[in-house]
């Protein structure tokens, strides 16, 4: 090739180069790394077992969609599985999630498996049934989690009481009844604040102070009253012995007296 030719390859290499955008740091690079050296050592730190409250509130309900977030190994997705429910979990450690597809396949189980944040992930409008959150809880994700939910969909979290950051390193923790109000737009199904034994820190004493709680989505109720097996439309009137009711946004209001 000639010369100039040459040059204005090298050149035009060059520019191209010069336009690329330097790689950002990935900002759960140090996280993944952590979680991928407790996942490949098979861990003491923390429990093998479904989370016990699940099995002890999800049992013997009627299966759907779950979700299981920063699933880790599986514990609590292969559990729904063996329980009927389709299950999607997902987390940022890859060697989390290949022992957890590894004993799926064991077990003869289908779960979907997905590496990603929760930042990244594609939590949908109306898809589940139940969205699991065993030891993390981002409350970020709040207005996406509701989306998510179906009407009926249940919430279920487990996580350490604040007291528990006064006898080992937990990162925070919840303070009293504070998931009352960060859940304030659920139907509080459970509510436990106990001592027990913890699934996350097993050597770091024989209990922690723990936080669980399942929650429920409403499911809107249609407008209109029912009473004596007939139906009333909002704003119908009726008398009930003396009294006159009105038929209101949330039920029956009483309205006064009926004519004698």
């Amino acid at each position: 090739m000639p010369l100039l030719p040459k040059l204005l390859l090298f050149s035009a290499c060059l520019s191209s180069a010069a336009q690329e955008p330097p790689k950002l740091p990935d900002p759960h690079e140090s996280d993944r790394r952590a979680y991928d050296e407790i996942y490949s050592k098979g861990s003491d730190v923390f429990s093998a077992v479904p989370n016990a409250f699940m099995v002890r509130t999800i049992s013997g309900r009627k299966p759907g969609r779950a979700l299981d977030v920063a699933m880790g190994q599986g514990r609590n997705a292969l559990w729904l599985a063996s329980q009927g429910w389709a299950v999607t979990g997902f987390d940022l450690s890859p060697v989390g999630i290949e022992v957890a597809r590894k004993e799926a396949e064991k077990r003869g189980l289908l779960i979907e498996t997905l590496v990603t944040p929760y930042e990244d992930f594609d939590w949908g409008k109306e898809k589940w049934d139940l969205i699991l959150f065993s030891y993390f809880f981002p409350q970020a994700v709040l207005p996406k989690v509701w989306e998510a939910l179906k009407p009926g969909g249940l919430i279920l979290v487990e996580g350490f009481h604040i007291d528990t950051a006064r006898v080992r390193p937990v990162g925070g923790g919840y303070h009293n009844n504070e998931l009352f109000q960060v859940l304030k737009d659920y139907r509080m199904l459970i509510y436990e604040d106990v001592q027990d034994r913890q699934e996350w820190g097993l050597p770091y004493g024989a209990t922690n102070r723990l936080v669980r709680v399942l929650a429920q989505k409403n499911v809107p109720l249609p407008p209109g009253c029912l009473w004596g097996e007939k139906k009333y439309e909002q704003g119908a009137f009726m008398c009930w012995g003396v009294g006159r009711w009105r038929c209101g946004l949330e039920g029956w209001e009483s309205a006064g007296k009926c004519a004698q």
